[in-house]
């Protein structure tokens, strides 16, 4: 065999073999496509600003902030499971928890809640219970009444809204509470919107359609 041959060949396959390492070692080279990735982003941000921009504006509200309308539309609500039927304002968001039952719509609410009859003082259980489950609450004005052949206990308090979820904000809440007697039960029936809000006629409208079944 001829030796000239055997050292080429020998030097070939060292280079190629080198060369090959270099290309394994050197970092990989990507294709940066960022700028595209950003223009499309920008044009979907200016796409939705003239989308938001030509948008009706809103009318001005008709009624103080935490008032119902006097024309506001009312809905049955039957609970099977807590025997007892009330109206609520139609649109207002539902949440069902077994027997009780609560709507709300901004810082507006009502809410029925049932529990076993004290044996104690109904009001004084009562009382206790709402400062159990209210923020800050002040109780004023108690009172017994009867409507329709039934007793109901008033209860008059202030207490601070739940926390707005985006601001953290809280509100001064006006709230009535009334608790209907039936046998061994009692269900507490509460109102509540923000402090100065009129809603006299909305709050007896629906404080007297509470009805056990």
């Amino acid at each position: 065999m001829n030796p000239i041959k055997i050292r080429w060949t020998t030097r070939a396959v060292f280079i190629t073999g080198v060369a090959a390492l270099m290309l394994s070692c050197a970092p990989a080279v990507r294709e940066n496509k960022s700028p595209s990735v950003s223009h499309s982003n920008s044009m979907q941000a200016l796409s939705r600003a003239s989308a938001l921009s030509l948008e009706t504006a809103a009318p001005a509200e008709s009624n103080p902030p935490g008032d119902i309308p006097d024309k506001q539309a009312f809905v049955r609500y039957t609970s099977r499971r807590g025997h007892y039927a009330v109206d609520a304002p139609e649109g207002w968001s539902r949440t069902i928890a077994g027997a009780s039952v609560e709507f709300r719509d901004k810082y507006d609410g009502e809410s029925v809640r049932l529990m076993l009859a004290p044996r104690g003082s109904l009001s004084a259980n009562a009382v206790a219970s709402i400062q159990r489950g209210s923020h800050a609450a002040h109780v004023g004005r108690i009172t017994t009444t009867r409507a329709g052949g039934r007793s109901q206990t008033l209860i008059f308090f202030v207490s601070n809204s739940d926390a707005n979820p985006v601001t953290g904000k809280r509100v001064r809440l006006d709230n009535e509470a009334v608790v209907y007697l039936r046998g061994n039960r009692a269900a507490m029936l509460t109102l509540w919107a923000p402090s100065g809000s009129d809603n006299t006629d909305q709050w007896n409208r629906i404080v007297s359609s509470f009805r056990w079944l």
